[in-house]
């Protein structure tokens, strides 16, 4: 429905209210002024025929009628009036304009029957003789006293009539005065309803006007009216409460806005991903953590589908189950990387169901980003299979020297002797490692600059030499012979447990992926001596399955191996070659890796020769 202004309601119910009453007044006056001429005109007739009844009786009782015709004529003509002499038979006797032989038995005139009937008779009807309307009023003829009547009562009927023309003349006249006063009585209602219209509307504009601009939150319009003196009561009471309102509304919007901005700075700051859907899955609000997490824009992610902007089908999942059961949800979703797929990262997402007043269900997805205690949590489960690992290699050695011992090679003194050496160092070595794995988590975790381990003068070939030793048993056990090939003696300034445990962790790594009956080859030699930059290569090959490329990078990596199920098998963790990287970078080299699918692998030690170098 079309709203109108209230000026509009006022204003043209005031001109129809008007219109109508000019209308019923012209109409009843009107009806009342037409009564009133037809009865005066009535009366008058009436008065006319008893002046001339006295004259017409003694004519008629003498039945003189050449005279009476003459006076009907007369009188007529000198009145105006048609004068009409009916005997009681309804033939005519006298009219004054027409010709009573000529003229039809009138016995059964309405006006006539009502004057035999009554005494007077009058009727307005359309006249067949004259060929118009006329206005009758016929009287009975008796003498004043009756006593000379006939045997009916009366001697006759004197009828008068005069033509509606000149009343209608009158009437019209009238009427147009009535019709000319109620147009002006309308004019004025017009402008009086213009004006009480303005004078009521005006202010209420001058309100709205200023409500408007409060609803666009101009709290600087205020409701104070030019004309206070013109305006009612009412509206002055309006004025001060939407005045009042007003205040009240600036100092709550106030309010509002200043919490509104503490919650966007909250919501904003959030290390969560925040995001807010409406019931149909369009995205209200997202904050700038969840902008940065899926890579868009945040104007991009308003009132888009979630589906457009989050591609996970887990989470599509997550958000349909949460609608169709109208139940708050918590799961652990994963997130592949759309530039990588082989990046996954973990959110523990948290949906909870939003009601408003008009009860549509909205939701509040809360995602939380557990990929680092995800990946602490793998780091702290394989930190204890790796630690049992790397205890495990040296234990085994020990235990089984001293099992060799026990089952009668005590008696062989030379052979007992050397035994006892290689389980004195291993149980050093044992110690060691746990100290490196206390110093490497120091230095990985704290990041300890201050973690330097005692260094010395060293032949590196006795150093490969002993690793060797220390994984012959490893190595006779899987048919796999190592072969040592040592350019030396190479003198470097390192940490001798150390640098053999490192050498010893690549041995290790190479017999346990060589098939049975293959060979390792551990190399030393000097390169670059006379260019006074010169430096120690350690190399460690195999013929293995090899490392894809892609994982050539990441294998120094704590806990980080390339095939889980083969690692597991061999009882490989990781935490090998991360020592090796921790080892070599503290004695100021590098460590990398060679290697082709199907082809073995090869792993390169360099340590600087140089006095600036080992001091690094």
């Amino acid at each position: 429905m079309k709203m109108r202004p209230l000026f509009w309601y006022i204003f043209v119910w005031t001109i129809a209210i008007a219109m109508a009453v000019a209308l019923f007044a012209t109409v009843f006056f009107y009806k009342e002024f037409k009564e009133f001429f037809f009865v005066t005109e009535r009366e008058s007739l009436f008065e006319s025929a008893s002046i001339v009844r006295i004259p017409l009786l003694s004519m008629v009782y003498r039945n003189n009628m050449d005279v009476l015709a003459r006076y009907v004529t007369e009188a007529g003509r000198e009145s105006a009036i048609r004068i009409t002499v009916i005997d009681l038979d309804g033939r005519v006797l006298a009219d004054s304009d027409r010709d009573a032989g000529s003229m039809e038995n009138h016995g059964t005139r309405p006006e006539v029957l009502e004057a035999m009937r009554s005494g007077r008779g009058s009727a307005i009807r359309f006249s067949s003789t004259l060929g118009r309307h006329m206005l009758y009023a016929a009287q009975l003829l008796e003498p004043p006293d009756g006593g000379r009547a006939s045997a009916r009562r009366g001697a006759g009927i004197l009828r008068l009539a005069v033509p509606l023309t000149a009343l209608q003349d009158r009437l019209i006249s009238f009427q147009t005065n009535i019709v000319l006063g109620m147009a002006g009585l309308v004019l004025f209602a017009v402008l009086a309803a213009y004006a009480a219209s303005r004078l009521i509307s005006r202010p209420l504009q001058e309100l709205e006007a200023r409500a408007q601009r409060l609803a666009g939150c101009d709290f600087s319009a205020k409701f104070k009216l030019r004309e206070r003196s013109s305006v009612y009561q009412e509206v002055l009471s309006l004025q001060d409460s939407l005045t009042h309102m007003a205040c009240q509304l600036e100092k709550r919007f106030s309010e509002l806005q200043r919490q509104k901005e503490r919650l966007e700075l909250v919501f904003s700051s959030m290390k969560e991903a925040v995001i807010v859907l409406d019931r149909a899955g369009r995205i209200r609000s997202i904050n700038s953590t969840a902008v940065r997490l899926f890579g868009k824009d945040k104007e991009q992610c308003m009132g888009r589908p979630i589906q457009s902007v989050i591609r996970n089908l887990d989470m599509q999942r997550h958000l349909e189950k949460v609608f169709s059961s109208r139940q708050d949800c918590e799961e652990e979703i994963m997130f592949s990387s759309q530039d990588d797929p082989s990046k996954k990262r973990y959110f523990y997402v948290r949906t909870v169901m939003l009601k408003g007043p008009d009860d549509l269900p909205g939701l509040l997805v809360v995602m939380d980003d557990v990929t680092r205690l995800r990946r602490l949590e793998s780091i702290r489960q394989d930190f204890v299979s790796n630690v049992s690992h790397e205890l495990k290699t040296p234990i085994t050695s020990i235990k089984g020297y001293v099992e060799i011992l026990l089952d009668g090679s005590m008696e062989e003194k030379k052979t007992a002797e050397e035994f006892l050496r290689i389980v004195a160092r291993q149980a050093a070595r044992l110690e060691a490692i746990v100290e490196d794995l206390l110093s490497l988590s120091r230095i990985e975790g704290e990041s300890d600059s201050t973690v330097r381990p005692a260094r010395e003068w060293t032949d590196l070939c006795q150093i490969i030499k002993q690793a060797a030793e220390t994984c012959g048993l490893s190595a006779e056990e899987k048919d796999v012979s190592i072969r040592l090939e040592c350019r030396g003696p190479l003198e470097a300034l390192v940490n001798p447990r150390l640098m053999e445990q490192a050498v010893s962790n690549l041995i290790i790594n190479a017999v346990k992926y060589s098939p049975e009956g293959s060979e390792v080859v551990a190399e030393a030699g000097l390169s670059g001596a006379d260019s006074g930059r010169g430096q120690i290569t350690i190399t460690v090959s195999d013929s293995g399955p090899g490392i894809p490329r892609e994982h050539q990078d990441r294998i120094f990596e704590r806990f980080y191996r390339v095939d889980k199920a083969r690692s597991r098998k061999l009882g490989g963790t990781g935490l090998g070659l991360a020592i090796v990287k921790h080892v070599v970078e503290s004695h100021g080299g590098t460590v990398h890796v060679k290697s082709e699918p199907g082809r073995g692998s090869t792993f390169y030690i360099r340590l600087p020769v140089g006095r600036q170098g080992a001091e690094t």
